[in-house]
């Protein structure tokens, strides 16, 4: 079990965590598609085709708010209320 993990993911060794590879990524995505229903196969394809042509530090300055939010949701949930 080791091993399989150990081929499909590289070791990040300054976070300590498991990173899929490109090539593994895009087959999980490919199995994740076949997946989903029809009616946000557009959807899909429109959201891959607008990243595709966002700069890079909009693309990264969305994914850090983002990783922020889930980060802190309980703080965020406490001091809604």
């Amino acid at each position: 079990m080791v091993v399989a993990i150990a081929k499909l993911f590289k070791i990040n060794k300054f976070e300590k965590k498991f990173i899929m590879t490109t090539t593994n990524l895009k087959i999980e995505i490919n199995k994740a598609i076949d997946n989903v229903p029809e009616e946000v196969l557009v959807d899909i394809l429109d959201y891959l085709k607008q990243i595709k042509v966002t700069p890079k530090e909009k693309i990264d300055l969305s994914r850090h708010l983002g990783l922020i939010l889930r980060e802190d949701i309980e703080l965020l949930q406490r001091l809604a209320f």
